[in-house]
C-alpha cells in the first residue's frame, strides 16, 4: 500500500493542488486577464477604470474617416459621435503598469527609462533635465492620442518626488545618421 500511495500522490498532487495554483496565479497576469478581472487588479492597485470623455481621444472606427485610429489602441463607438466610453482594456493595462512602477521607481534616470519603455511600450531615446526640476523624454517613434492623453491626464510617467513632467518629443534612435546629414546639409 505504500508504495502505491507514493505512486499517486504526484498524480494527486498535480490534478488537485498544481493546476488550481496556475489558475490563481494566471489570474493576476495584469498581461493576459481582461473585463472584471483587470478591474478587479485595478482595484488592488489602487487604479479605477477611467471614463473617457469624448473628443478627448482616439477612437476605432471604420477606414475612411482620419480621425480613427487602430483596433487595441482606442475604444470603439462606432459612427464616431461624441460619447463617454470606458477605457479599453491594453489602456487601462497601461494605467495599472503605470500605477505599479511608480511605486517601485527609485528615481533615477535608468529606472524612469525603464519603467516609461515598459509602460507605453516605445523606445525612449533620451531623458533631459531641463534645471527648473523638470524633465523631457525623448522618444523613438510617434505616440498615439490616446497615449498622449494618458500621459497629460493620469500622470503615468514615474518621476521623483518634487519634479514633474514637461514634455514628450519624438527623437529618432540614430542620432549619428541624424547629425551626418544635418553636416552634409550645412556643407551646401
Amino acid at each position: 500500500r505504500m508504495v502505491r500511495w507514493l505512486t499517486i500522490a504526484p498524480e494527486i498532487s498535480n490534478d488537485h493542488v498544481e493546476r488550481p495554483l496556475d489558475q490563481i496565479r494566471g489570474s493576476y497576469d495584469v498581461d493576459t486577464v481582461s473585463g472584471e478581472m483587470l478591474d478587479i487588479i485595478g482595484r488592488i492597485v489602487g487604479v479605477d477604470r477611467p471614463i473617457l470623455r469624448g473628443a478627448e481621444f482616439d477612437v476605432f472606427g471604420y477606414a475612411g474617416n482620419d480621425s480613427y485610429t487602430n483596433y487595441n489602441i482606442a475604444p470603439y463607438i462606432g459612427d464616431g459621435e461624441a460619447i463617454d466610453a470606458p477605457l479599453n482594456n491594453d489602456l487601462y493595462r497601461k494605467l495599472i503598469k503605470a500605477k505599479i512602477a511608480r511605486n517601485i521607481s527609485d528615481g533615477t534616470a535608468d529606472s524612469i527609462i525603464q519603467l516609461v519603455e515598459l509602460i507605453i511600450g516605445v523606445k525612449v531615446t533620451a531623458l533631459s533635465d531641463n534645471g527648473d526640476k523638470s524633465f523631457d523624454i525623448g522618444v523613438a517613434s510617434q505616440l498615439d492620442n490616446t497615449t498622449l492623453y494618458l500621459i497629460e491626464h493620469f500622470d503615468i510617467i514615474p518621476r521623483p518626488q518634487g519634479t514633474r513632467l514637461g514634455q514628450v518629443f519624438v527623437l529618432p534612435l540614430n542620432i549619428g545618421e541624424i547629425e551626418y546629414s544635418s553636416t552634409r546639409i550645412s556643407e551646401y
